[in-house]
């Protein structure tokens, strides 16, 4: 167990910045729109937030698997470890960035 969180907290750690850049932009982008509108006559509306999370969740996931995966294997821990140690941390992210986008 104690390998497994340790492959949750570098998959975590690898995210971090990642997650920082996303919502970066997504407040770039929703603050340009408040621009806008404040310009604009026309109301305008800010939204696709949630398909643009599942968007970066699957890229990420799909991105978090070879290097990790190699660095993993060289400090000898197991495909399974490792497999757990990932879906738990793609699990917290998950709900981390539903909590986020919720909140937005």
């Amino acid at each position: 167990m104690n390998t497994t969180l340790k492959v949750t907290k570098y998959q975590l750690y690898g995210f971090y910045k990642a997650v920082l850049v996303f919502y970066a932009i997504i407040f770039a982008v929703s603050l340009g729109a408040t621009a806008l509108s404040l310009k604009a006559s026309e109301r305008v509306t800010f939204g696709g937030l949630g398909t643009a999370t599942i968007i970066f969740i699957s890229i990420a996931g799909m991105d978090c698997f070879k290097t990790s995966f190699m660095f993993m294997t060289a400090n000898n821990v197991t495909r399974r470890r490792f497999y757990h140690g990932t879906l738990i941390a793609l699990v917290a992210l998950a709900a981390f960035m539903a909590l986020v986008d919720t909140a937005l």
